[in-house]
């Protein structure tokens, strides 16, 4: 029977593992329309926080025949090494760094320890299944002011605001949804206490942990001076390639204290900059 627009709400269900044999048990039940999506290939795993990814193709291999390998592109691939040091800077310099009119977006990266949660705005928040953006609440509904709708059915997203410091300082950092997922292996649903208040345990672990973070910095942070950061990479610092950074950035400092001694008479105050880190710079600008 054809059905009138707006006449009824059908609810969207997300993606989620299901058995051949409950596949079967909906065959002729009207109220639950199953759609169904069949894996054909596998890309490369993601070195993150988080190890379901290397779990899911694992499961996958065991009850599906003919999966295709995708090989990766090196076409302006950016090895993790490369990764972990765009534009690194501690966060004093962040903190005092001067917004560019010019650019959008800026992408740095920072070695901090996590040394608190701050609660002020929760941990995580519900927002719109179409739009991702938080949900308000309205006569008793949760509502989307940019879908200009009711949600029936809001998904439960993270945003963990992180205290860090380093030597040089201390600031926030903010988590979303697509990074905390991976840095905990787990959901938000999954780790919901009685008391929605309370931060799991899980999340409190973190505090004491160093991570290097990769930042995406815009007006909103720069211009306008808030500091709460988004963080939209995490990595595990290798000992190794922090001590080869180091070193390399204690030579730069030495040519560059030699190039202004060459310099009679001639005061010169460097200011940090920082790089976008797809933009295409000569050595001295480097420098």
């Amino acid at each position: 029977m054809k059905l009138e627009e707006g006449s009824i709400k059908i609810p969207t269900n997300g993606f989620q593992f299901v058995s051949h044999n409950l596949i079967d048990s909906r065959i002729n039940n009207n109220t639950i329309l199953s759609d169904i999506i069949c894996l054909c290939g596998v890309g490369d795993i993601e070195i993150v926080g988080a190890d379901y990814v290397a779990s899911l193709i694992e499961r996958f291999s065991t009850v599906v025949n003919g999966v295709q390998y995708i090989e990766s592109s090196n076409v302006n691939k950016v090895s993790l090494e490369e990764e972990m040091f765009v534009n690194r800077m501690n966060i004093k310099e962040l903190l005092e760094a001067d917004w560019d009119d010019g650019m959008q977006e800026y992408k740095v990266t920072i070695k901090a320890k996590i040394f608190g949660i701050d609660t002020t705005f929760g941990w995580y928040y519900m927002s719109c299944k179409t739009c991702l953006k938080k949900l308000v609440l309205k006569n008793g509904v949760h509502t989307c002011d940019r879908c200009d709708k009711i949600c029936d059915y809001p998904l439960l997203m993270y945003k963990i605001h992180i205290k860090v410091r380093d030597k040089s300082a201390e600031t926030t950092f903010v988590l979303f949804n697509l990074v905390a997922e991976k840095l905990l292996d787990t959901s938000v649903k999954k780790i919901l206490p009685t008391n929605n208040d309370e931060v799991p345990a899980v999340i409190q672990a973190l505090c004491g942990k160093d991570f290097v973070y990769k930042l995406r910095l815009n007006h909103f942070n720069l211009k306008d001076g808030y500091e709460n950061f988004t963080v939209s990479k995490i990595f595990v610092p290798d000992d190794i390639l922090e001590q080869a950074h180091e070193s390399k950035k204690r030579e730069d400092l030495e040519d560059l204290e030699v190039e202004d001694m060459t310099v009679a008479g001639e005061c010169r105050k460097r200011k940090f900059q920082i790089v976008d880190d797809e933009e295409e710079v000569d050595d001295d600008a480097k420098n």
